[in-house]
């Protein structure tokens, strides 16, 4: 086992254990591998590894809906995206081989959400890191899904302003007319008389 990958990332960091790249393991599902060297009086002895499957992590992934259109990418630090239930095809690819620069630039954002266009819809997207880890969830949400209702609220709320103002209006108008009118028609007819 010295020669592999896992046992020589480790040896360099003794104090620390050292958690590998995802991978696909024989069975279809993502896994992590998690070492730790070993020592016996302050020498090194050697590693220890344990695979840990990500598969329930995929499947929440997997399974999270946000509203109707709204879903979740599950990417690691170095940008191979884990799981994207929007194309199962993408998983274990680089974002830079998918094809979808909505997803790379999401990636290299900073945490917090922006708007991108993706597929010919506007998507508002929130990044966010895991410490520790460099994992990347990319949360992707359609914006009209997001503001329609609102807009729709904000048309009908203008509208409704906007009956009431005419109609406030409308009576006032109407009182202030009918007031100087009736001035006016008291003078005219003391006029007449005189």
């Amino acid at each position: 086992p010295r020669k592999r990958p896992w046992y020589q990332e480790a040896m360099p960091t003794p104090d620390k254990a050292i958690i590998s790249k995802a991978y696909m393991s024989t069975t279809g599902e993502a896994v992590v591998r998690v070492t730790k060297v070993v020592s016996d009086k302050g020498k090194l002895v050697g590693a220890v590894g344990v695979d840990i499957s990500l598969g329930v992590l995929t499947k929440i992934v997997k399974d999270i809906r946000i509203a109707k259109t709204g879903y979740v990418v599950f990417v690691q630090g170095d940008g191979v995206v884990i799981s994207d239930p929007s194309d199962d095809k993408h998983n274990f690819k680089k974002l830079a081989e998918i094809g979808v620069p909505a997803m790379e630039k999401a990636f290299a954002a900073p945490d917090g959400h922006q708007l991108l266009d993706m597929d010919g819809k506007r998507y508002l997207v929130q990044t966010s890191t895991v410490s520790g880890l460099g994992w990347k969830f990319l949360t992707f949400v359609e914006y009209e899904e997001l503001v329609g209702p609102m807009k729709s609220l904000m048309w009908k709320s203008a509208g409704g302003f906007v009956f009431i103002l005419a109609v406030i209006c409308a009576l006032l108008l109407f009182f202030l007319n009918s007031a100087i009118f009736r001035a006016l028609g008291r003078m005219i007819g003391h006029l007449k008389q005189i």
